[in-house]
């Protein structure tokens, strides 16, 4: 019996400097049975010719282009109406997915049928894709169940089935759509988790989401929250959701998004140098907590409960 198909959704957007690494770092995976599609949305650079260049290589690519930037919501919701494998699977076109990632995530679903959808551990690497730190993510349901409040319980590089998705719904919320769509499923009963190796790098850089979508991110995240807390007043699966409400949740004033962004390049520097220096590390957070306080005391905090979570026994 052969193995069922696998469609990987790779959103792309003017990463000329990564994407070829992206893309063979899955078209290289063990596990063969995959289509492979990428979707440029509107890059200016390079990005679409390379993609061109990789489709006649790799026969498994099917390559589309949005005329103009939609986002990553509008990208990720074209590519799964393209999607035509039983497994859906996400990958990002600066990052690098280790070798047996798919392939060990798959057997993973197979060996729990319990579980609905499966993350995994992540590398997180510099613009050069040297190492900052490893991020190890819970594993015991109940423990993700404690830790939502916190951070996201599941990476966005998961594998689970198209079915899923069929009953969860499409992505929704900008920047923090993989946490709400992961929210919706649990509030759904589905039961999700994460493998245990280290088998994604992502990249940290200028110019990905997390570094010129930060604030949005994090309001974005609370708006997601608010959803979730909704459905378990309400014990119902439906919410308020409305594009004029997620608009106003992520209003933010000039000052707000000039002080967050100064803010959000101390951090960055922070995590660049936190493993070489640890006065030099301190210097730039207290930094990045002086121009933002709310929002960096707030990160904190979560950051802190949530690796406690991290470290209490398994229930």
């Amino acid at each position: 019996m052969s193995d069922p198909l696998i469609s990987v959704l790779i959103p792309t957007y003017n990463v000329e400097k990564y994407i070829r690494e992206a893309v063979e770092s899955i078209s290289n995976q063990t596990y063969r049975n995959l289509e492979i599609i990428v979707v440029d949305d509107g890059s200016t650079d390079n990005t679409h010719s390379i993609l061109e260049e990789l489709r006649l290589k790799d026969s498994r690519i099917r390559l589309f282009k949005m005329g103009v930037n939609r986002g990553i919501v509008e990208t990720l919701n074209f590519a799964l109406t393209q999607a035509t494998g039983t497994y859906i699977a996400r990958m990002d076109g600066d990052d690098v997915s280790m070798p047996e990632r798919l392939q060990k995530q798959y057997l993973f679903l197979q060996q729990h049928p319990d579980v609905a959808l499966v993350g995994l551990n992540i590398i997180i690497v510099n613009e050069q894709g040297q190492l900052i730190y490893k991020d190890n993510y819970l594993y015991d349901f109940d423990k993700i169940r404690l830790g939502l409040k916190y951070a996201s319980p599941i990476p966005h590089v998961w594998l689970t089935t198209r079915e899923l998705y069929r009953q969860i719904g499409n992505y929704r919320i900008q920047t923090a759509e993989d946490f709400d769509f992961i929210l919706r499923a649990i509030d759904a009963g589905f039961e999700v988790t994460n493998h245990p190796e280290y088998l994604y790098s992502q990249r940290i850089r200028h110019g990905n989401t997390s570094t010129t979508s930060g604030l949005l991110q994090r309001k974005a995240v609370k708006y997601a929250l608010k959803l979730h807390q909704e459905r378990a007043e309400s014990g119902k699966q439906t919410d308020s959701y409305s594009d004029a409400d997620l608009q106003l949740a992520l209003k933010s004033g000039t000052l707000e998004r000039i002080m967050f962004q100064r803010s959000s390049d101390f951090h960055y520097h922070y995590l660049t140098v936190k493993n070489r220096s640890r006065f030099v590390s301190l210097f730039w957070l207290s930094l990045a907590v002086l121009v933002s306080p709310y929002h960096q005391i707030s990160h904190l905090y979560k950051r802190k409960k949530y690796k406690k979570l991290k470290n209490l026994p398994k229930t």
